[in-house]
C-alpha cells in the first residue's frame, strides 16, 4: 500500500479527485492541516462521490503529528526545486509520498531536511507546474508500475463496452454523424440498441460567429484571497484566452458569464468577479468592460 501525504491542501477538487485516485489504487490518503476547507465540502465528495466510502482517510494537525503517529522512514518528496526527476526513484510498498499545497509547495525547512529525497515531474521550463491532482496521480501510478500493479486487477466488471458496428467508421466519435449506414437494415444488435450513439458534435469554429454576440459560460472561480483579491491560480483564466481571442479575431463581441460562489440571493463582495477580472485584462490587448 502507498501512502499520500497532502500538506495543507487548499482546493477542494483537487483533493477530491486525489481520494478517487486513492480509492482506484487502494493508496491511503494523509491529510496535513490548515486545510482550504471543510473536509465534508460537497466539492471534496462530488469529485470523488463514488468512491468515498473506498477512502482510507487520516487526519492530521500538523506534519510533527503525522510524524508522531508514523513510523516513516521510506519517504518521497514531490517538488519542481528537485535536482532530479521522479523515473531515477526506487518506490517500495509502504512508502510515503508528499505533495505539497497548490500556492507553494512543501515548506522549505522540510525540503530541506529531506534533500535526497526531492523529486520533479520533467516539463518545460516556463511552466510553473502540473495540477495537484496530475502530480498526485503520475507519481501514484509510477510506484504502482514499479510494484507491478498490486491490488489493482485491471478487469472490467458489471460493465460491457458496446460493440462498434461492423463495417462502422473508427474515427472519433465526435466526427461521426451516425452509427447506422442511410437505407441498410438494421441488424440483430442495432434491434437491441447495442451501437454506439453517434453525434454530429460540433466546435466554436464550425459556427459563423462574424457580426454575432457570443454568451461565453467561463469557470472563473479561482482560488484567491478574498481580502486583498490576489489570485493563487490563474489557470482557469488563462485557459479562456485561446477561445476568446478567437471569437474577437472573428469579428464576434463576446460576453464573459462566471460566478465566484453561491451569494444565495444577496450581493456579497467577497463573491465578486472583479478580482479574476483584473487578471483577465491584464492578459489581454483587446478593449474590455
Amino acid at each position: 500500500m502507498l501512502n499520500i501525504v497532502l500538506v495543507e491542501p487548499e482546493i477542494p477538487m483537487n483533493t477530491g479527485n486525489i481520494a478517487r485516485t486513492c480509492a482506484a489504487t487502494r493508496s491511503r490518503l494523509h491529510l496535513v492541516r490548515p486545510l482550504g476547507f471543510d473536509i465534508s465540502d460537497r466539492a471534496v465528495k462530488r469529485a470523488g462521490l463514488d468512491y468515498w466510502h473506498m477512502v482510507d482517510l487520516r487526519v492530521y494537525d500538523s506534519i510533527e503529528d503525522l510524524f508522531h503517529k508514523n513510523e516513516i522512514t521510506d519517504l518521497w518528496l514531490a517538488t519542481t526545486k528537485a535536482p532530479r526527476d521522479y523515473a531515477q526513484a526506487q518506490f517500495r510498498d509502504g512508502c510515503w509520498l508528499f505533495f505539497g499545497k497548490e500556492t507553494a509547495g512543501l515548506p522549505l525547512w522540510f525540503r530541506q531536511a529531506h534533500p535526497d529525497r526531492c523529486l520533479r515531474i520533467p516539463m518545460r521550463p516556463e511552466a510553473r507546474s502540473l495540477n495537484l491532482a496530475n502530480s498526485v496521480a503520475v507519481l501514484t501510478y509510477e510506484a504502482l508500475r514499479q510494484l507491478g500493479f498490486p491490488n489493482c486487477a485491471g478487469k472490467e466488471i458489471g460493465r460491457q463496452r458496446r460493440p462498434l458496428l461492423q463495417g462502422s467508421d473508427p474515427t472519433p466519435r465526435n466526427r461521426r454523424r451516425t452509427g447506422v449506414e442511410p437505407g441498410r437494415p438494421a441488424d440483430k444488435n442495432e434491434k437491441k440498441g447495442l451501437f454506439l450513439m453517434n453525434y454530429d458534435k460540433k466546435t466554436i469554429r464550425d459556427i459563423d460567429v462574424s457580426g454575432k454576440k457570443i454568451l461565453l459560460r467561463c469557470d472563473f472561480n479561482v482560488p484567491h484571497d478574498k481580502t486583498t483579491g490576489i489570485i493563487h491560480d490563474d489557470t482557469r483564466i488563462v485557459s479562456t484566452l485561446p477561445t476568446i481571442r478567437y471569437l474577437l479575431e472573428h469579428n464576434a463581441a463576446v460576453i464573459l458569464l462566471s460566478h465566484m460562489g453561491r451569494p444565495h440571493g444577496q450581493w456579497k463582495k467577497e463573491l465578486s468577479c472583479s478580482p479574476p477580472g483584473t487578471t483577465w485584462r491584464s492578459c489581454w490587448a483587446f478593449p474590455s468592460l
